[in-house]
């Protein structure tokens, strides 16, 4: 892939931003993710996961410790596990979402439409749909705060 440079508009200016040809080790070093999930074991497998993708993890088995997570650090994503019960994983994805800070949740069953994560991915879907999901959300996340004004 070739870097080049696209205008992005910035408080009624344009300022160039290069995107750069990284692999995706070093491009995904500086992007963090809180693993959320009740079962330590897997867990920590997750946590491998995307640590041996390039990613920097945080993980919490419970959602208050998640939380706590949320309002002292800054996060990419949130990856809400499947074995979280629902009450609990829309507590979760609603302190994300007052941080700014996008929810993919895992599931078994298709999507419950209460859950509001910005991206779901069924276990099935295994390592590489997590991985998809997390480049996505991410991705749209550097988007959207490229395109915001620039601060005076």
């Amino acid at each position: 892939m070739t870097p080049y440079a696209h205008p992005i508009p910035a408080g009624g200016q344009f300022r160039l931003q290069k995107l750069a040809s990284m692999s995706p080790k070093t491009a995904n070093h500086s992007i963090r993710i809180l693993l959320v999930s009740p079962q330590q074991e897997i867990g920590i497998k997750r946590d491998q996961l995307l640590v041996a993708a390039g990613y920097t993890t945080r993980t919490a088995t419970t959602v208050d410790d998640a939380i706590a997570l949320l309002e002292s650090e800054v996060f990419d994503a949130v990856v809400a596990g499947q074995m979280l019960p629902l009450r609990d994983k829309n507590r979760l994805i609603h302190a994300a979402y007052e941080h700014g800070v996008p929810t993919i949740a895992l599931h078994v069953l298709p999507t419950d439409e209460s859950i509001q994560a910005e991206a779901y991915v069924r276990v099935t879907e295994g390592a590489d749909g997590l991985l998809a999901a997390i480049a996505k959300t991410t991705q749209r996340r550097k988007i959207r705060a490229l395109c915001r004004p620039a601060s005076d």
